[in-house]
């Protein structure tokens, strides 16, 4: 399977709270900020809220990402089928 990473880049106001998916995000000076994590198989939902200083302004965007790696031809068989092994070894015998 090839690695991945998932990484989301944004700005706001440099005294503003970000959070991503509840986590803290830590912003630059500037105001932007860039969150990086390992992006495996299968579904992640981030919600990712800002809030002003002042706590009157908020702003809300939900993320969500699906991953799903192929299998090899052959390991999509066996999943597929799961005696496919034993079932090919009998036919080979014969």
């Amino acid at each position: 399977m090839a690695d991945a990473e998932l990484i989301v880049y944004g700005a706001t106001e440099p005294d503003a709270t970000v959070t991503i998916g509840g986590k803290p995000v830590k912003l630059n000076p500037d105001g932007t900020f860039r969150f990086q994590m390992s992006f495996q198989d299968g579904m992640i939902d981030y919600p990712i809220f800002a809030v002003a200083a002042d706590g009157e302004q908020n702003r809300a965007i939900h993320m969500k990402f699906n991953r799903e790696t192929p299998l090899p031809s052959d390991e999509h068989q066996r999943r597929r089928c799961p005696g496919m092994d034993e079932l090919n070894h009998r036919f080979r015998l014969i």
